[in-house]
């Protein structure tokens, strides 16, 4: 049994569907309140409860082989407090892991970025904490650290097409100030020829298929390579913001302009202002400010040959979500 902890998310979503698919027993994770209809199926159990509920997550990893965890919460539903909650909600879920003999704890992180956005930036202070946990937990752990999500980051450029097909998007929860952005501009690509990007235009980043991510972790199950290890993933190619701003004009066969949204300074000040507002809002800029000032590389040769994935290249990506019809 494999206990997938994030399923009703985009990225758990994949991995429940790939687990069932490679032959696996999924127990799905899920709240009582969230959407978890499309997990239902052949192969999946249901179990309830909240990180924030130590008896039910010893509940949910007995007889539990591994956890699989992506849960993260850069768009909360209601209110929440990263530290508070998500900290002690990753303590209660290796705890439980270890008291039910769990053989292997796989965890979605964020490749590393320098201290200077891990002191501001909630995610990415509680990924580098739920990393530290991990490895002196005494539960067998393998740590994934991805790159930017092509799902994401090229839906944010101003385009609906990223979208099309997906399942429990990330970028469609409730949240307002995703949900407002988008409503902006959501097909300004398509419809204006113009992408938006945080910080230079020449800013350049190994973007990383959400699918792909989805296929290591499945793959990594039982893997000897995997015990105890830390492994980076990106995407095949390394791009600019201008690069894939191209990649949509000789898709859409017009001219696309990739011009900055804002530069990085201004993001980080618009984040920390935010931040008194809403530690949320503030955060989601605190990631954008992020990835507008410092250049995501990775090198995916070792995780991708290890585990024998191919990875997705920005244009295979968006031409299959071009090719999904629409309703």
């Amino acid at each position: 049994m494999i206990l997938v902890v994030g399923a009703t998310g985009q990225l758990g979503t994949a991995v429940v569907r790939k687990a069932v698919a490679a032959g696996e027993r999924v127990r799905a994770f899920v709240r009582r309140g969230s959407s978890f209809e499309h997990l239902r199926g052949p192969g999946v159990e249901l179990c309830f409860g909240d990180l924030r509920d130590p008896t039910s997550l010893a509940a949910a990893c007995e007889h539990v082989e591994a956890v699989i965890a992506t849960a993260t919460v850069v768009f909360p539903r209601g209110r929440y407090r990263f530290d508070a909650d998500e900290r002690a909600g990753y303590e209660n879920l290796l705890d439980a892991c270890r008291q039910a003999g769990v053989q292997q704890f796989l965890f979605t992180s964020i490749v590393r970025l320098p201290e200077r956005y891990v002191r501001r930036v909630p995610t990415l202070r509680l990924k580098a904490f739920v990393e530290r946990l991990a490895q002196r937990s005494g539960t067998p752990y393998t740590i994934l650290r991805a790159g930017p999500f092509m799902d994401d980051y090229f839906a944010l450029m101003g385009s609906s097409i990223p979208l099309r097909g997906a399942v429990a998007a990330t970028l469609r929860r409730p949240f307002w100030l995703s949900r407002g952005y988008l409503k902006l501009v959501g097909a300004l690509i398509e419809e204006r020829g113009i992408a938006l990007v945080p910080g230079p235009v020449g800013g350049r980043h190994s973007f990383v298929a959400l699918d792909d991510v989805g296929t290591l972790l499945v793959r990594a199950l039982r893997h000897p390579a995997a015990q105890n290890a830390c492994f980076d993933l990106g995407g095949p190619e390394i791009l600019s913001w201008g690069e894939v701003a191209a990649l949509y004009a000789k898709l859409l066969g017009r001219p696309v302009r990739a011009v900055s949204l804002a530069p990085p300074a201004a993001l980080r000040l618009a984040a920390a202002g935010l931040r008194l507002l809403s530690e949320a809002a503030g955060n989601q800029l605190g990631i954008l400010w992020s990835i507008a000032d410092q250049e995501i590389i990775v090198d995916s040769d070792a995780a991708a040959a290890t585990f024998d994935v191919r990875l997705t290249s920005a244009e295979e990506f968006l031409s299959a979500k071009l090719a999904v019809t629409l309703n």
